[in-house]
């Protein structure tokens, strides 16, 4: 029988989540393959299985998993590893809000303080690698440059995915923060996350987290008016310091901006090429899809030789992995947001709920979210959290 301590020590696994993509980008960078990464989400997944195991929903799930990976293999595979891997990021994500539902009665008071944790140490790890960029060290977030040569681009540190970092931040700052007890503390940790999205870059990042960042102040933050408004002009005027701050590459991105929009239109501008890139991929679909690969998909690996990646989840997924599987973890992940804002209390409602919006928005426009590695594991902790502010707060 399963007992509350092996659930604590699967909570562990997650402290050193974001390290462990660091290292892995590290040695990436400098040509070392070590799949550490793969290996550290494997273990997560084996330390999840004993809680499911007994799962109808899961031996359902395990059994189409198996049945894409043969359709690929068989048919489509150029890597076998990437194949496996992005079917593993959807999977993980499934298995582990199945394990988390099903353990839930193990949940104790002391699972609180270490979820927090969690978030607290992988934001840490963000915060140091990305600010590590304006010393010099690391990788730019466009064009994988060194930090140290190439400045203004956007900073990711040694985070072998930079531009899922921004989804990882919108999932990190509403927890970080409710964890925090002071005012002052809260304050400061907003505008940690949005000097933090600056650096990285991306327009998800500063939009979504500016965004989250006011609801958080107005509806979440609890002092008198004045001192909100106060507040908010604050934030603003940081975020116009910081802009300032950047203003070179600020200045070259609206003048290639100002190019899109003239050259090629408003969709372009707003979607960043994406647009173009759908049609590209419907006009693939069209052309060689079966019936069998609209439902089991064709891989990644194959995908990427014929096409470019649409770069919005939906489309991405529906071409690698099949009408089964985009239907499967957007349903999941809709009702799983539902259900994890209904379990939170009402002061912290909304702020959760404008969380898992901006999330689902971000994979509709921006992509690299609910195909992220480092989103859908952190993301699945939200489950026992809520579980623990209903009963322990």
């Amino acid at each position: 029988m399963i007992k509350s301590n092996y659930l604590t020590i699967i909570f562990y696994l997650f402290i050193p989540f974001c390290f462990i993509d660091v290292i892995n980008g590290y040695f990436a960078f400098h040509g070392i393959n070590i799949p550490l990464s793969q290996i550290y989400k494997l273990i997560i997944i084996i330390s999840l299985i004993p809680l499911v195991i007994n799962n109808v929903l899961f031996l359902f799930i395990s059994s189409a998993l198996l049945l894409s990976i043969i359709y690929q293999v068989v048919n489509y595979t150029v890597s076998f590893s990437e194949d496996i891997a992005v079917l593993i990021r959807i999977f993980i994500f499934i298995l582990a809000i199945l394990a988390f539902y099903n353990a839930r009665n193990l949940l104790r008071s002391n699972h609180l303080e270490l979820i927090n944790k969690i978030y607290i140490v992988n934001f840490i790890f963000i915060f140091l690698s990305v600010l590590s960029g304006l010393l010099g060290f690391g990788l730019t977030t466009y064009g994988n440059h060194l930090a140290s040569e190439i400045k203004y681009l956007g900073f990711k540190g040694f985070f072998y995915a930079g531009n899922e970092l921004g989804a990882l931040l919108i999932c990190l700052l509403p927890v970080v923060v409710f964890s925090l007890t002071k005012n002052r503390y809260k304050i400061l940790t907003i505008i940690s996350f949005i000097f933090i999205s600056f650096l990285i870059g991306t327009k998800t990042a500063i939009l979504a987290i500016l965004i989250l960042s006011v609801v958080m102040i107005v509806s979440y933050v609890k002092t008198k008016l004045i001192f909100k408004v106060v507040l908010l002009i604050t934030v603003m005027i940081l975020f116009f310091c910081i802009g300032y701050y950047f203003s070179d590459t600020l200045e070259s991105k609206f003048e290639l901006l100002s190019y899109y929009y003239n050259s090629r239109g408003l969709s372009y501008l707003i979607l960043s090429g994406r647009d173009v890139m759908f049609l590209d991929a419907v006009n693939f679909v069209n052309d060689k899809f079966t019936l069998f690969d609209y439902f089991f998909g064709v891989g990644s690996s194959y995908a990427a030789s014929q096409v470019k990646s649409v770069e919005i989840d939906f489309a991405d997924i529906m071409i690698w992995n099949g009408i089964f599987w985009m239907f499967l973890i957007y349903s999941i992940f809709i009702l799983f947001s539902i259900y994890v804002s209904r379990l939170m209390p009402k002061d912290e409602r909304l702020v959760i709920k404008t969380m898992f919006v901006l999330i689902l928005l971000a994979s509709m426009i921006a992509g690299h979210v609910l195909t992220s590695a480092m989103l859908l594991p952190i993301i699945s902790l939200m489950l026992p959290y809520g579980y623990l502010k209903k009963q322990f707060t």
